[in-house]
């Protein structure tokens, strides 16, 4: 099914001491954004989802958030920002989550109301099974994305500290993260291919967890 407004990859910082580094603490605005996007995704699942529900000019006002959020994640992670920059960024994507979930909240009781008066049962993120392995596919990604990020900002602010294939595989696993985000999100695929993507996102965060605890054991 075409898809009415689109769904937000999460932010996930580069390994690159150049590009992050800079005195300035990222990881905050990035967090920030990053949940206003989770909740505008579930949101627009919603609307993707059930075509016609909504009034177009609420979607219309969807898509335009949804515009502000990717330029907001592109300016947090590799903007030429200063500390100032990036608290007024936070500030706005923790103002936006609020607001989004009140916008989810107010969907899911219209549901629950009309469920309470058909005896039915739906909820935002329900529908075919293959939905409940999609779930756990950006869950997965989405757990090891966000703990990436806190590893390239370690890395980033601890020149050396790793050796040089972990840092050359972070680099591109920074890849790796956006493209399985955007297969589990968009991404046509099988249940099958779901389950792998959720294997994936697991290995990949217990290897960082591993990766990090490594240096812990140094320390």
């Amino acid at each position: 099914m075409k898809k009415i407004i689109t769904t937000i990859l999460l932010a996930v910082l580069c390994v690159s001491f150049a590009a992050c580094g800079g005195g300035v603490d990222r990881q905050p605005a990035i967090d920030a954004i990053n949940e206003a996007s989770t909740i505008y995704n579930q949101i627009a699942t919603f609307v993707n989802e059930n075509p016609g529900v909504i009034p177009e000019e609420y979607v219309n006002t969807l898509a335009d958030i949804a515009e502000v959020l990717v330029q907001n994640q592109e300016l947090v992670v590799n903007g030429d920002v200063t500390q100032e920059n990036l608290d007024e960024l936070e500030a706005w994507g923790k103002n936006s989550a609020t607001q989004l979930q009140k916008i989810l909240d107010a969907i899911n009781n219209a549901i629950s109301d009309e469920d309470d008066a058909t005896g039915g049962e739906e909820d935002v993120t329900g529908g075919e099974n293959v939905d409940l392995y999609r779930d756990e596919a950006i869950y997965a990604v989405t757990e090891a994305a966000t703990f990436f990020n806190n590893v390239a900002m370690f890395a980033n602010e601890n020149p050396g500290i790793f050796a040089q294939e972990d840092v050359d595989y972070l680099t591109s696993l920074a890849d790796e993260l956006v493209y399985y985000q955007d297969v589990a999100i968009n991404g046509d695929v099988t249940q099958e291919e779901l389950n792998d993507i959720t294997t994936w996102g697991y290995s990949v965060y217990n290897y960082l967890t591993s990766l990090m605890g490594s240096i812990d054991d140094i320390g």
